[in-house]
């Protein structure tokens, strides 16, 4: 009686998740019994991947929260190699964004309209995230950062392979946080998936689609540097239905990441640090289908 009730309950509260169903699954196959696939040519049943322990905790943590803590993904040499290939790629962002004139910004996010600013040189992409914090979108993804610690690292590709199934890609870019800056403006990753507005009415209709992992560069993410702050369950409301959610800013060691879901409202915050100039690594993994090489304010005419 009580298995049957935590089953009613867990098909109440989950009831298309993408994400979590395999896992349920797993635990409790008699209340999520696997659909048979079926085509023309052949039929065959879903298998569940295996997972650690705190592999599933983080599954279950991108769900429920929208975010998690992937430990230990990177080596002593690795981390040395990332961060001796961050100073060539802050060298010529810096150069860029002192030598390059700036290019003013305007776009909506969340229902309210948002100003910024970015710079061009070539095939290189800045974007002001805040004052002082810079998104080094286009054009930076080289050396470590193309290697394959990065690109299939083997302690965060399973949860992915969970989230989003097959038929994924990515790419990778870096924000910089110099002492001083500001608190970035709120925002999802994502597109709100809308013609007219930008509420996220119809990104909650879509399946689970877009993840972004952080990587701290420089050293440990500290409430003093600027960690992200999260609205938990946000990837679950639209825009209008934030009232009441909580607030989570969340650190991360060196060699660990903080991975979320595209569609949670977030912003980084401030670097409250005098000398510490934070740089964080971001990679993101979304469905082939949609196009992430767009930015609005940017791109659009």
């Amino acid at each position: 009686m009580i298995m049957s009730t935590q089953n009613q309950l867990f098909k109440v509260l989950l009831p298309s998740s993408p994400c979590i169903l395999p896992l349920l699954r797993s635990k409790f196959p008699k209340a999520f019994p696997r659909r048979r696939l079926t085509t023309n040519n052949f039929s065959t049943q879903a298998i569940t991947r295996q997972l650690s322990v705190e592999q599933e905790q983080n599954i279950i943590d991108l769900e429920t929260k929208g975010h998690t803590i992937v430990n230990g993904l990177f080596s002593t040499e690795e981390i040395k190699k990332m961060q001796a290939d961050y100073k060539g790629i802050r060298k010529t962002a810096m150069s860029i964004i002192d030598e390059e004139p700036a290019q003013p910004r305007v776009w909506e996010e969340n229902g309210d309209v948002t100003t910024s600013q970015y710079w061009l040189r070539d095939d290189k992409v800045i974007l002001q995230a805040g004052v002082g914090r810079y998104d080094l979108w286009r054009g930076f993804n080289t050396g470590f950062f193309a290697s394959e610690a990065l690109v299939n690292n083997p302690k965060l590709e399973p949860i992915l392979k969970h989230c989003l199934v097959d038929n994924y890609g990515s790419y990778r870019g870096m924000i910089l946080s110099d002492p001083g800056s500001s608190d970035q403006y709120f925002h999802r990753d994502t597109d709100p998936l809308e013609n007219v507005g930008s509420k996220g009415k119809a990104l909650m209709a879509v399946d689970d689609f877009y993840f972004t992992c952080l990587i701290p560069v420089t050293g440990d993410v500290t409430p003093e540097n600027g960690p992200t702050e999260f609205l938990e369950g946000s990837h679950r409301h639209c825009s209008d239905e934030f009232e009441g959610l909580e607030e989570a800013e969340v650190c991360c060691p060196l060699g660990s990441a903080v991975l979320f879901n595209g569609k949670i409202n977030h912003r980084g915050k401030g670097n409250r640090s005098e000398k510490d100039d934070r740089a964080v690594v971001y990679a993101v993994y979304h469905k082939e289908w949609y196009n992430d090489q767009f930015r609005k304010g940017v791109d659009q005419t």
